[in-house]
């Protein structure tokens, strides 16, 4: 209670100091931290977060983007459509953006449209493209699916681009529409290894970590649970529960990074 408070009157670089602590002892408070989850869900803390937490352009503000994109559940963050349309349509800001996504507003679309003609630089900004699909584009949701198909199965056939991939891995997860968050569930099984800067690394990797900003506090989403191949296994009967995902293929070998078993 007393960061919240704090929040709300620190100024300037102190503010940035304040937010951080807020977060870490948001996310410390969280009953599944000691498991190594990062969920943010103190419903006082969230609400502080997007107020005062937006109220100004400053590195706090980032420190709280950051943290309701990441931490934060799509339920608790729902109820504060409103402030963080108004937040948007105040101070236009391509992050601001993705949050309006995660918590889908009523009314957000022609609300996020309307901020969008009134600054037409924001409109070619990815985050406001991948806004738009979050809230009822159709045809910006299909070409965002449709892209994630391609890559996918170009990748998996060897031939494609794995940082493409991984982009729009990242993408979907942001977006998290139901079919969104589908494709996602059936790439939990994906065969797609990708060359990244520590060697080989299971694309699921990134699916998991691209799953857990709509599902924070889904252990079975954990990084930290893939040590063996029971650990992808719970991540499969979790979208299967949730998503209404079924497999078909075989589960790949097990992999995580490095190009061996940890």
């Amino acid at each position: 209670a007393l960061l919240v408070g704090a929040l709300g009157a620190a100024r300037d670089d102190a503010r940035a100091e304040v937010a951080r602590a807020l977060v870490a002892a948001g996310r410390a408070a969280d009953p599944l931290a000691g498991e190594g989850g990062d969920a943010l869900r103190d419903p006082e803390v969230v609400a502080a977060l997007v107020d005062p937490g937006l109220a100004h352009a400053d590195d706090a503000k980032e420190v709280c983007l950051d943290a309701l994109l990441e931490s934060v559940p799509p339920a608790l963050l729902a109820p504060h459509g409103p402030t963080l349309l108004a937040s948007l349509a105040a101070s236009p800001d391509p992050t601001v953006a993705l949050v309006v996504a995660k918590a889908k507003p009523e009314g957000g679309l022609a609300a996020l449209e309307a901020v969008v003609r009134a600054d037409p630089d924001l409109g070619g900004a990815r985050e406001v493209a991948l806004a738009r699909a979050a809230l009822g584009d159709g045809a910006a949701e299909g070409a965002l699916l449709a892209a994630f198909a391609r890559a996918h199965e170009a990748c998996a056939g060897g031939a494609g681009d794995a940082d493409a991939l991984r982009a729009l891995v990242r993408d979907l997860g942001r977006v998290a529409t139901p079919a969104c968050l589908r494709a996602l569930g059936h790439a939990v099984r994906s065969p797609v290894v990708v060359d990244a800067a520590v060697g080989k690394r299971s694309l699921r990797l990134d699916v998991l970590a691209a799953l857990r900003r709509t599902y924070p506090a889904e252990p079975a989403l954990f990084a930290q649970r893939i040590v063996d191949d029971a650990g992808y296994e719970a991540a499969e009967r979790f979208v299967e529960r949730a998503l209404g995902v079924t497999f078909t293929a075989p589960r790949p070998p097990f992999l995580t990074e490095h190009g061996r078993p940890r």
